[in-house]
């Protein structure tokens, strides 16, 4: 696995980090609401942020388990897939720019007269259906008809990326 592979792996397991805070925090809440309100005593206390704590680790480890795997293994699942078709399509740079209105950006250009910036993507759709979108790199040297690899990850299927067969 390359580098940016392994990035791209490790970015993933955020999901399961972002559910441990979630289910720690919610618990530590109610555990302090009850605390505050003489409701439970301070050995329960305890008892409940150590089983919230526990709870929300054993959850994310299970949501993060085949990640993990991958990232102990460094194994990578290859497809051979024939491109059918490269298209460009014309779009705009999501937050490049505030909403345009015709008659008052002509009225009052600086307020409201900013067009979003025009990106172009590279989309190719292969033989059995898959529709990828590529850098522009990459759309120098794939033409239609020809080979790519896509790469997965081998546990979990995490999309990698593509490469040109020669």
């Amino acid at each position: 696995m390359t580098a940016v592979e392994l990035k791209l792996l490790r970015n993933e397991l955020s999901f399961g980090s972002g559910i441990f805070i979630l289910i720690a925090s919610f618990i530590s809440f109610a555990a302090l609401i009850l605390l505050l309100i003489n409701s439970i005593s301070i050995p329960i206390c305890v008892f409940l942020l150590a089983g919230g704590g526990l709870l929300g680790w054993a959850i994310s480890k299970n949501i993060n388990k085949k990640i993990n795997l991958d990232l102990k293994n460094q194994e990578i699942k290859n497809i051979k897939l024939k491109v059918v078709r490269k298209e460009t399509i014309s779009d705009v740079e999501p937050g490049s720019g505030k909403l345009y209105i015709p008659i008052l950006g002509d009225l009052f250009p600086k307020l409201w007269g900013q067009k979003m910036k025009q990106i172009n993507r590279t989309v190719i759709h292969t033989s059995d259906g898959v529709r990828f979108e590529i850098g522009s790199e990459l759309a120098d040297t794939i033409q239609n008809e020809t080979w790519i690899e896509c790469r997965y990850a081998k546990e979990s299927d995490l999309f990698l990326g593509v490469t040109p067969i020669n």
